[in-house]
């Protein structure tokens, strides 16, 4: 499905255009066109280089079904971005990298923006409806602020899926000092870092892709512009903090389910130490008259032998548990 609109210099909104329309407005360079593939068939797919003649390389990267990482290239007309954005509605720590994460590619022009996605996307959706609403706020602006726009709702997808994970990662501490925690605790806290790496690493991609537009400005972004793609660099930075904040009290939650397995073991040890220690004199006494020797002490004739034998072994076993008790082994 394709979805186009065109804001001509004088402030009228054109929705639905040709292929004429789309190759007039930009050989014009005036106003601002913006077409949006979602989901496009190979017919639709095809205007990519029969309209606005983009690279092979790039309509390829658009096609891709596999993730990529975010990038950007230059060409002398336009710039070739792209943006990974997250479905906040999904759980971070479910969800495969595939269903999680939507690839946004974006063709920015000096004025034109060309958004590409395999799937429909809800911030492209509500930038829809805002240039019907208000198309002078939305694309009257330029094409560089139009991009802006999109790139900035790729990255703010970001903060409710971080707060998810800070959330995430102050339950696992409280469920790692609990003596009743799960067995798979341990994978899980594991499972969760993996993904915070990961998404902080999506971070500094993001970041890395915003710098190299600052460090060289192509034509078709404006220094105006400029101001707001930084404001968008400073939002990934504080984004990197906060994961930074989840790493640690995960990597502590961490140290403390390990830390608390291990006095689990110890307590078992100790007590499996305690049992073996009381049974102890049971076992001396009756090994002792488990020898094959005739003259031995309270012997089988003697009547009150076996009661003594016990008595003995009581008395020992007693004085071994209360020894064992004050030095708090049991």
């Amino acid at each position: 499905m394709i979805t186009s609109f065109y804001l001509t210099p004088e402030g009228k909104l054109t929705q639905g255009l040709s292929e004429d329309d789309m190759r007039a407005a930009i050989k014009g360079g005036k106003g601002v066109l913006w077409v949006d593939f979602e989901r496009p068939t190979e017919d639709e797919t095809f205007l990519l280089d029969e309209v606005f003649n983009f690279h092979p390389l790039s309509i390829e990267d658009c096609q891709q079904h596999k993730l990529m990482m975010p990038k950007m290239d230059e060409f002398p007309s336009h710039l070739f971005i792209v943006f990974l954005a997250p479905d906040p509605k999904k759980d971070v720590t479910v969800a495969e990298e595939e269903e999680f994460y939507q690839q946004i590619a974006l063709f920015v022009g000096r004025n034109y923006v060309v958004t590409y996605h395999a799937r429909p996307c809800d911030l492209i959706t509500a930038a829809i409806q805002r240039v019907r609403r208000d198309p002078a706020g939305v694309i009257g602006r330029g094409a560089d602020f139009l991009a802006n726009d999109v790139m900035d709702g790729v990255v703010d997808q970001y903060f409710p899926v971080v707060d998810k994970l800070h959330t995430i990662c102050e339950k696992m501490e409280d469920q790692a000092v609990d003596p009743k925690q799960p067995a798979d605790t341990l994978a899980s806290i594991l499972a969760i870092k993996r993904r915070i790496l990961a998404l902080r690493r999506l971070m500094i991609d993001h970041r890395e892709v915003l710098q190299r537009m600052m460090r060289s400005p192509h034509p078709v972004v404006s220094e105006k512009a400029n101001m707001y793609y930084r404001d968008i660099m400073d939002h990934l930075t504080a984004m990197e903090d906060d994961l930074d904040v989840c790493r640690d009290t995960i990597d502590g939650a961490r140290d403390l389910c390990v830390n608390v397995a291990n006095l689990r073991v110890q307590e078992i040890i100790r007590l499996l130490t305690g049992l073996f220690t009381i049974t102890l004199p049971a076992a001396l006494v009756t090994a002792f008259y488990g020898m094959n020797f005739s003259d031995l002490p309270l012997r089988m004739e003697d009547e009150s032998g076996a009661w003594i034998a016990m008595g003995v072994t009581v008395v020992m076993t007693l004085g071994v548990y209360l020894w064992l008790r004050r030095k708090r082994i049991l």
